[in-house]
């Protein structure tokens, strides 16, 4: 297994170092990731044997190299596929599969209506491990804490200059009186790469106040997902006014 790309002949033209991909980390600690996957039934392990389509989104610079992500995922299925060789659960990667490149500037600069409410709804949310193992809440300011420790991760790896300068703006934000209700409810899915199972939250979080000013990093954060493994599609949530 390689553990260093230090000294590697290679790294001038090698896609995986140039894209600063993790080499080896823990799988409680897993690194930026510069994409996103959506397939909730190939995470969740509800899958059946047989083609599965998924979609992916890019960030960054990684936009780069999207043709050469795309023929890597349909190498693997047609070559490898997933799962455990042999048995119910394995698959093939079906070849249609959607791959869209994120314009943070673009939500960034956008006009959004003024808005005083605001409900949340979140799939697969996975905080601290202390937070999950008490009475979970999730206010204002940790969520805003949660984009931007998710969005300055992504800036720096891969960075995007539009993305840095809406950050450094975002950064002078206060949540001050924003109140909230939430309700949550504990789903156990199954993170890729072993057998252990963890807990998720579903559920739903209101949100009162000035939201106004926020509505950008919320619509970013909706995209990128927030909490831990969001690169494997956990922690994402839907905006409803």
């Amino acid at each position: 297994m390689v553990t260093d790309c230090k000294g590697c002949k290679y790294t001038s033209h090698c896609i995986y170092y140039r894209l600063n991909l993790p080499v080896m980390e823990p799988e409680e600690k897993p690194g930026v990731m510069p994409f996103r996957i959506e397939a909730g039934e190939l995470i969740t392990g509800k899958y059946q044997q047989g083609d599965v389509t998924f979609g992916m989104t890019l960030f960054g610079h990684a936009a780069e190299h999207i043709d050469e992500l795309r023929d890597a995922w349909v190498r693997i299925g047609s070559e490898y596929g997933l799962g455990d060789e042999g048995a119910d659960r394995s698959f093939t990667v079906g070849k249609e599969m959607a791959i869209q490149v994120e314009n943070s500037e673009d939500i960034l600069t956008r006009e959004y209506p003024e808005t005083n409410r605001l409900s949340l709804q979140f799939r697969h949310l996975r905080l601290s491990q202390k937070k999950m193992e008490t009475k979970p809440v999730l206010p204002f300011q940790e969520l805003i804490n949660q984009i931007m420790l998710r969005l300055h991760a992504l800036g720096d790896a891969y960075g995007e200059e539009n993305l840095r300068t809406g950050l450094s703006e975002a950064d002078n934000l206060s949540a001050g009186d924003i109140t909230h209700e939430e309700r949550w409810v504990l789903c156990n899915y199954q993170y890729p790469g072993n057998r252990q199972g963890y807990w998720f939250l579903n559920g739903q979080s209101v949100y009162k106040g000035h939201l106004s000013p926020f509505l950008p990093l919320l619509h970013l954060g909706s995209q990128t997902g927030i909490g831990r493994f969001t690169s494997y599609g956990f922690g994402n949530y839907i905006i409803k006014v």
